[in-house]
């Protein structure tokens, strides 16, 4: 199984927005937070799901 690598400028943007909902709330920014990570953690056992070029 292929290895997750989040490129720098992911984890910044990501932060980013997490940063920005918390100033309104952070319960959500962390949520969204939980929820992309584990979208993500999927990736690498299904490399191919999704449409192609879609982000």
């Amino acid at each position: 199984m292929p290895e997750l690598e989040w490129k720098e400028t992911a984890v910044a943007d990501l932060m980013s927005i997490v940063d920005w909902i918390s100033d309104d709330n952070p319960a959500a920014a962390l949520a969204l937070m939980a929820e992309i990570e584990g979208k993500v953690a999927h990736l690498p056992a299904n490399p191919k799901r999704g449409r192609p070029g879609w982000v």
